[in-house]
Order: C-alpha cells, then sequence, then structure tokens
C-alpha cells in the first residue's frame, strides 16, 4: 500500500495504506498533547511509476483539567430531620450529580 507520513512534535510516524483505503498509525499521546497541529502526507504511486504526494492538515485541542459539575443532596427525609425512629434504622441518602466531567459509574463518596 501506499505510505502515509507525519512529524508530530518532531517525531515521524509511518504506516501504510489498506486495501479499503484505511490507515492507523498508535501516535504517544505527549506528543499529540505538545503538537496540536500537523500534517499527514500520503506518497502514491500509478502502473507507470508516477508518483504524487496528497496531503492534508490537523489540528486537535488537548483537555488536561477536568471540569468540575454539580452535586446536590436531595433532603435527607421526607422533613428533612432525622427523628428517634429513623435513627435506630437505616436512612438511604440520595442526590444528583450532573454537568462538568461527571459520567455515569464516577464513584460518589461522602
Amino acid at each position: 500500500g501506499d505510505v502515509v507520513t507525519m512529524i508530530i512534535n518532531g517525531t515521524t510516524y509511518t504506516t501504510t495504506v489498506q486495501a479499503d483505503g484505511s490507515w492507523s498509525v498508535d501516535v504517544a499521546g505527549s506528543d499529540l498533547a505538545a503538537d496540536t497541529e500537523f500534517d499527514v502526507v500520503v506518497s502514491s504511486s500509478d502502473a507507470l511509476g508516477n508518483t504524487v504526494e496528497s496531503t492534508t492538515n490537523s489540528t486537535h485541542t488537548v483537555d488536561l483539567a477536568a471540569e468540575a459539575g454539580t452535586i446536590n443532596v436531595n433532603n435527607i427525609t421526607a422533613d428533612d430531620i432525622v427523628n428517634a425512629a429513623e435513627v435506630a434504622g437505616t436512612i438511604t441518602v440520595t442526590g444528583t450529580a450532573t454537568g462538568g466531567d461527571i459520567a455515569p459509574g464516577d464513584v460518589v463518596s461522602m
């Protein structure tokens, strides 16, 4: 297949185009964090040996900080008062966690 080349943060990454036109290459995350814009070049040749380079530009952003969300605690009991009878048992504390980088499966601790 044709050769795909890109230079990201000073490191050359090379791979080949597959029969279905796809390609992939493993790039160090640190290189992508340091270089948010780079060119991708495909070097091709036809049956007669004529060569051509096809080029495109790739840009991306880097997010290295998690964004805080909002946490709400519902009323502890119907009247929001824990009485003597309730102290003797267990009370389920509920609430919501939304926004920011909060996602299903995140751990809630108190």
